[in-house]
């Protein structure tokens, strides 16, 4: 987890509490009430408090005797996409899909010159980095640009980067890249299909482009995280991303 309780002063302290509590079921995806408990660094009567707080603003939900995050995060998230249908759409479509659920796969909006974590499923192979809700990377590395900017038409990159200036060293790179035209490094096909490419973070990814976004966020990209030692069928692994972004876009009205 991400965050903790003796982290940036205590100026709010409950505000810090229940974020600690977010950020944890952020990671977790479900947990019961003496776990945030602990997590939060709080007496059970306390969070007993907070926890009914949180359900009663909707922060929170009941999933039989686990706690989840609720709907108004879900719609918070949803601003930085299409609609919230989107990121609902994101947790069945992952359920349902055979070849997806057995990995992480995350819901990913750009914005400026960082892709942020709009929602995360996680599967069960062990990854260098894990990925949560609310995590933010940087689209620019000592490598160049991120493998999750391929499959993102250059016009959605630059109109984010003039959406969010940062003025910043990546901001320059990537509009310089952007407007070369150029895709940068592409992985060499394999015998069953193209491999992923490495990210920053020590994982690989096979991306999908899913949508340009919503007028309050960047374009929006369905990611598959893959451990490097790992032994998957990427061919079928691709094949069922590309499904599943296409499932994902914006619908007619």
């Amino acid at each position: 987890m991400g965050m903790t309780t003796d982290q940036g002063g205590s100026r709010a302290p409950a505000v810090r509490r229940a974020l600690v509590v977010l950020d944890a079921l952020a990671f977790e995806r479900r947990a019961r009430p003496a776990d945030l408990a602990r997590a939060a660094g709080l007496a059970k009567s306390s969070a007993s408090d907070l926890i009914g707080t949180l359900l009663d603003e909707h922060m929170l939900a009941r999933s039989g005797d686990d706690l989840i995050l609720g709907n108004a995060l879900t719609e918070i998230a949803a601003g930085f996409v299409d609609d919230i249908a989107t990121v609902r759409r994101f947790g069945i479509g992952w359920e349902r899909s055979i070849a997806l659920r057995e990995h992480t796969v995350t819901l990913q909006s750009l914005i400026g010159v960082h892709s942020v974590c709009v929602a995360v499923r996680l599967g069960g192979h062990v990854l260098p980095y894990t990925p949560r809700a609310g995590s933010r990377l940087p689209l620019w590395g000592a490598n160049g640009a991120e493998p999750v900017l391929r499959p993102v038409p250059r016009d959605d990159i630059r109109r984010t980067l003039d959406e969010f200036p940062e003025s910043s060293p990546d901001e320059a790179s990537l509009r310089e890249w952007a407007a070369s035209g150029e895709d940068g490094p592409t992985p060499a096909p394999a015998a069953d299909g193209l491999e992923p490419a490495p990210s920053a973070t020590g994982n690989l990814e096979i991306n999908a482009f899913v949508s340009s976004g919503s007028r309050r966020g960047g374009a929006v990209v369905a990611t598959v995280h893959v451990a490097p030692s790992a032994a998957v069928d990427i061919s079928g692994l691709t094949v069922a991303l590309e499904e599943f972004a296409g499932d994902l876009g914006p619908r007619a009205a």
